[in-house]
C-alpha cells in the first residue's frame, strides 16, 4: 500500500467524493450511521447534481453500507508535525532559507532568486524572516498517472495530500471541491498558524507558518489548478493577452501581459456568473475562470503559475522537432522532411486536382465548399500562406492572396486594356475544365530519414558518456524501444544529435539547407542548456532569450507551414520565471513524476 512503501502513518480524513461532480462529504469516523447524504446535494447554477454517494458490498455475514468512491486528505499540521519531529532535516526547517546572496547577480538556488526575496508577510516584512515562528514555503504539483504507465525522474520530500480517484479526472472546476480542505489548511497556517508542542529543534514548542507559492505542473494541469483557460483555446496564454490565431507573432513587446487584479475581477465575475452559458462566455472572452487557490490572499496565479521546463522543453518542444517537423522515422529516405510530406491525413490526389482548379480558375462560392483539409494543402502549395485557424480564417486569407495576385496581373497589362478587364469575382471564374495540370507528388522523406538515423546510431555507439547521464533509446525511431522518457530526449537532443549533425552538416556552405537547419536545431540546443546551468544571471536570460528566439524566428523560415506552439510560445516567457524562481532544478517537475512512478508502482486497483 502507500503507507507501507513510503513508511508514513499519516493522520487522514476521509471524504465520501462524488462520481459525477467531485463534491467532497465528510466522513465521520465516530458517527455509527453514515453522516453524508444519500445522493449528492451539490447545487450548479441549473441544478442540483444528485448522483449516488453509496453502495451496498456484501460481506460474510450481512450487507454493508459503503461510499461509491473515496477520498483520503492528508492534513498539512500532520504532515509538519512530522517533517519537525525528523533530526536529519530539523536544521533546515529551522533556518531562514532566503538570505541574500554574496554575489547578487547570481542566484544559485531558487532562495537567491526574487521571487521568495520579495515574497512579504501581511506584516509587510519578508515571509521567511521571523525571530520567534517557523516559517515554511512550500510548492504544489498536480498530475496524473496511468497505473501501467513508466515514469523516472529525481528524489524530494514530498507531502502527498490524497490521491483522487478513478478511472476519470476531474473537469476544469471540479478540481475546486478537491482543493478546498488543502487551501482552508493553507489559510489556517497564514492567519493564524499553527503550534507545534514539541520539535527536534525546538523541544518547548514552536509556531509555525506556512504558504504555497509555486504551481509547477505540466500544461493542462497548471491551467486546471490556476483557473486559466485550456492551452488550446482562444486565450490559451496564461502570461499575456495574445490570441490563438496570433500566436505566430514573436514580437514580444507588443503582447499585453495579465495582472492579478484582472485576474481576480474576471474569475469573480465567473464565480458570479448565473448560467454555465455565462461562464463559458467569460472564459470565451477572457480566459479566467474561478480557482480555489485565488482563496489565498497572497497567491499571484500571473506570477507564480511556473512553466515546468522538464515538459515544456523535453517532452514537448524537442520531441515536436523531432517527431513533427524532421519526421525522424527508419522507414523513409533522407529528404527536405515531414513538413513536405503530405501522405497523412490529406485529400487524394483527384480532389486536391481538382481544389488547385477551383482555387485558380474557380469562384468564392466553389472555394467555400472545399473542407479545412484540403484548404491547409492549397495554403501550403503557396509555400507562403500560414494554415492556422478555422476555415473561415483560412478562406478570407486565401482571398487575400488571390487579390493580390489579380492585382499584380492588372499592373502589368496596358492602360488602355485595363477597361476591359473582368472584375475580380469574374476572374476568379473560370469553369471547371482545363485546369493546369499538377505535378506528380514527391515521394515522402524525413530530414531524419534512414541514412542520417544509421550515422546518429554509428555515433552513439562509439560515443563515452557520464555515467549520470540517462541512455537514449538503442535506435531511436524503431516501435520496438518504446517511448522517450524526458531524461532520454534531453540526452538525444543535446548530445547524440548535436555530434552527428555537426558532422554531417557543419561544413556546409553558409546559406545551404542543411546548414541552416543545423543553426535553427543549435539555437534551441542552446536556449535549453542556459535554462539548466548554474548559476542564473541576467546575462545568461538575455542568452537564453535571444537563442529562443533565434530559433522560433528561423523555424517560421525554414519551415513556412509549421505553427508555432503553446509551449513554443511559452518558452519567449520563460526567461521571466529564471529571473523570479532561479535555476530550474529547484521547481521542475522531476521529483514530482518520480513520486508519480511510486505510486504506479504500487499493485492495487
Amino acid at each position: 500500500s502507500v503507507i507501507q512503501l513510503f513508511n508514513i502513518y499519516p493522520s487522514t480524513t476521509a471524504y465520501v467524493c462524488c462520481k459525477a461532480c467531485y463534491c467532497l462529504y465528510w466522513i465521520d469516523p465516530h458517527s455509527p450511521s453514515p453522516s453524508y447524504p444519500d445522493r449528492c446535494t451539490n447545487q450548479t447554477s441549473l441544478r442540483r447534481c444528485n448522483a449516488h454517494l453509496w453502495k451496498t458490498k456484501n460481506t460474510r455475514y450481512s450487507e454493508e453500507r459503503v461510499p461509491i468512491r473515496e477520498f483520503t486528505y492528508r492534513d498539512v499540521a500532520d504532515y509538519i508535525s512530522q517533517m519537525k519531529s525528523r533530526e536529519d532535516i530539523a536544521e533546515w526547517l529551522s533556518d531562514d532559507p532566503v538570505k541574500r546572496p554574496s554575489d547578487p547577480d547570481n542566484a544559485w538556488d531558487i532562495w537567491e532568486a526574487r521571487a521568495l526575496q520579495e515574497f512579504k508577510f501581511s506584516d509587510g516584512g519578508r515571509f521567511t524572516s521571523s525571530a520567534t515562528e517557523s516559517r515554511l514555503l512550500f510548492g504544489l504539483n498536480f498530475d496524473g498517472f496511468n497505473p501501467g504507465g513508466n515514469r523516472e525522474a529525481g528524489k524530494v520530500n514530498i507531502y502527498l495530500v490524497g490521491i483522487i480517484p478513478g478511472p476519470d479526472g476531474p473537469s476544469t472546476d471540479q478540481i475546486n471541491h478537491l482543493l478546498k480542505p488543502l487551501v482552508d489548511n493553507f489559510i489556517m497556517l497564514w492567519r493564524t498558524g499553527l503550534y507545534l508542542s514539541r520539535a527536534h529543534s525546538h523541544p518547548n514548542g514552536v509556531p509555525v507558518r506556512g504558504a504555497i507559492v509555486p504551481l509547477s505542473c505540466d500544461l493542462p494541469a497548471a491551467r486546471q489548478m490556476a483557473g486559466s483557460a485550456n492551452y488550446m483555446h482562444t486565450n490559451f496564454c496564461s502570461e499575456c493577452k495574445l490570441k490563438k490565431s496570433d500566436m505566430n507573432d514573436l514580437d514580444r513587446d507588443s503582447w499585453e501581459p495579465r495582472t492579478w487584479e484582472e485576474h481576480k475581477y474576471q474569475a469573480e465575475r465567473w464565480q458570479n456568473a448565473p448560467t454555465p452559458d455565462a461562464c463559458a462566455q467569460l472564459v470565451k472572452e477572457h480566459g479566467v475562470r474561478w480557482s480555489q487557490l485565488l482563496r489565498l490572499p497572497y497567491w499571484d496565479p500571473t506570477r507564480f503559475t511556473l512553466i515546468d521546463s522538464m515538459h515544456a522543453f523535453y517532452l514537448r518542444i524537442f520531441q515536436h522537432h523531432i517527431r513533427k517537423i524532421w519526421g525522424m522515422d527508419i522507414k523513409f529516405e533522407d529528404g527536405e522532411g515531414i513538413t513536405h510530406d503530405r501522405s497523412a491525413n490529406t485529400p487524394g490526389e483527384s480532389d486536391l486536382q481538382n481544389a488547385h482548379h477551383i482555387f485558380h480558375h474557380g469562384t468564392l462560392s466553389q472555394l467555400h465548399t472545399l473542407p479545412r483539409t484540403t484548404l491547409v494543402e492549397l495554403c501550403r502549395d503557396t509555400g507562403s500562406l500560414s494554415v492556422s485557424g478555422k476555415k473561415e480564417v483560412i478562406l478570407n486569407r486565401m482571398c487575400q492572396y488571390l487579390v493580390a495576385l489579380i492585382l499584380e496581373e492588372v499592373r502589368r497589362i496596358p492602360s488602355k486594356l485595363a477597361g476591359q478587364l473582368l472584375t475580380p469575382p469574374q476572374c476568379l471564374w473560370r469553369g471547371i475544365e482545363g485546369g493546369r495540370p499538377k505535378a506528380p507528388r514527391p515521394k515522402p522523406t524525413r530530414v531524419l530519414g534512414r541514412e542520417t538515423l544509421k550515422q546518429i546510431w554509428s555515433d552513439m555507439r562509439s560515443l563515452n558518456r557520464p555515467s549520470w547521464q540517462a541512455n537514449s533509446p538503442v535506435k531511436p525511431s524503431e516501435k520496438k524501444w518504446g517511448k522517450f522518457t524526458a531524461d532520454q530526449w534531453r540526452t538525444f537532443c543535446t548530445v547524440n544529435l548535436p555530434v552527428t549533425l555537426i558532422r554531417l552538416w557543419g561544413g556546409a556552405e553558409e546559406g545551404s539547407i542543411e546548414r541552416r537547419r543545423l543553426d535553427n536545431f543549435m539555437y534551441l540546443v542552446t536556449a535549453v542548456k542556459l535554462t539548466t546551468m548554474n548559476p542564473i544571471n541576467e546575462e545568461r536570460i538575455r542568452e537564453y532569450k535571444y537563442n529562443m528566439h533565434q530559433y522560433l524566428k528561423s523555424l517560421l523560415e525554414l519551415y513556412p507551414a509549421t505553427q508555432i506552439t503553446p509551449y513554443r510560445h511559452l518558452s519567449l516567457h520563460f526567461g521571466r520565471h529564471l529571473r523570479m524562481f532561479g535555476p530550474v532544478h529547484a521547481w521542475r517537475c522531476f521529483p514530482f513524476e518520480h513520486y508519480n512512478f511510486l505510486l504506479q508502482s504500487i499493485s492495487t486497483n
